[in-house]
């Protein structure tokens, strides 16, 4: 019976018994039987010590030491290469790889001119809109002048058109105020008839005022009272 010592998980030792006994009174450890020793076992089948790995920073990290196991784990498992150490490092043969070269500016004087450019291209931008809002503004300008000329033009047209600049200067009045003539017209009848009235009444007046004194003549004058003729009314 052989006693050999293996390792464990944890990595402590332990004893491993294994039975070669053949029956013959030997079982390949050098021991003869009883009363025969010749010094300690030989240890058979030990497995080969492992370097301690100590208890440094990089040990105890969980992080490496998770991806540790999964880089060193089988059995039917999803296998990982080197790339589980460095789960977002780039290759070049990723579609997302980009070089240094590409990805920053080495030229100066380039990346200068570049800022250059795209100012010039702020400014004539700016200057685009500003002379589109302009030449917007004075084609509205224009648009009204020529609105205003055709309105124009067209009340020009009507006037020409119904004459009604053209008509005779006719006085509000149905008489002559020069010389006080009574014009021969509707509106003249009718100015005649309303003075006809007026006359009526002012001689129906002075009737009843003659007939209402108390004294046979004027006090004023001291001409006497007298009936009035009557007027004239003029035939229509």
């Amino acid at each position: 019976m052989n006693r050999s010592g293996v390792l464990s998980r944890s990595g402590s030792r332990q004893m491993e018994v294994v039975d070669s006994y053949d029956g013959t009174g030997y079982d390949g450890t050098g021991y003869d039987g009883p009363g025969y020793d010749d010094g300690p076992p030989v240890p058979t089948g030990v497995r080969p010590l492992v370097t301690p790995q100590g208890r440094t920073v990089v040990n105890r990290n969980r992080d490496i030491i998770e991806k540790n196991m999964l880089l060193n784990r089988h059995s039917n498992y999803e296998r990982h290469g080197a790339e589980i150490m460095e789960p977002f490092k780039i290759t070049q043969d990723n579609p997302s790889f980009m070089s240094d070269a590409d990805r920053y500016h080495t030229d100066v004087a380039g990346e200068a001119k570049m800022h250059r450019q795209q100012e010039r291209q702020k400014m004539e931008l700016a200057d685009y809109h500003l002379r589109a809002e302009r030449q917007d503004r004075e084609n509205r300008r224009w648009n009204e002048l020529e609105q205003k000329k055709r309105d124009e033009e067209a009340r020009l047209h009507d006037l020409r058109f119904t004459g009604a600049k053209t008509r005779k200067n006719i006085s509000g009045s149905a008489f002559n105020p020069i010389t006080g003539q009574i014009d021969n017209t509707n509106s003249g009848t009718a100015l005649r008839k309303r003075d006809d009235i007026t006359r009526q009444r002012a001689f129906e007046r002075t009737k009843w005022m003659t007939k209402a004194n108390n004294s046979p003549f004027n006090p004023i004058t001291g001409a006497d009272y007298s009936e009035q003729p009557r007027p004239i009314p003029t035939a229509y």
